[in-house]
């Protein structure tokens, strides 16, 4: 499963509707893999924004991101698979 936190808001107290359906989803002890980029997103929202500011949409960046942390368990089961260069990705 693959999530995409809508709003980054490091200071809330709450856990949003994401985190809860994660944890759910882990508590089942089920074989489900979960792909949830917060980390990786937080850090490179640093240096360049992971979300457009009038909306919720991903960024080019954003969505690299999120497409890099998806092959990187892809790879797991499937080695031959490669990531692409952001770079190598047309607009």
């Amino acid at each position: 499963l693959f999530f995409n936190r809508t709003i980054i808001n490091k200071n809330s107290e709450e856990k949003d509707d994401a985190i809860q359906v994660i944890e759910r989803i882990r508590n089942l002890n089920a074989n489900i893999n979960i792909i949830y980029p917060e980390n990786e997103m937080l850090q490179e929202n640093k240096i360049t924004p992971m979300f457009f500011k009038t909306d919720h949409h991903w960024t080019k960046m954003g969505a690299y991101i999120g497409y890099r942390e998806l092959i990187k368990e892809i790879q797991k089961d499937f080695s031959q698979v490669e990531l692409l260069d952001i770079n190598s990705l047309k607009n």
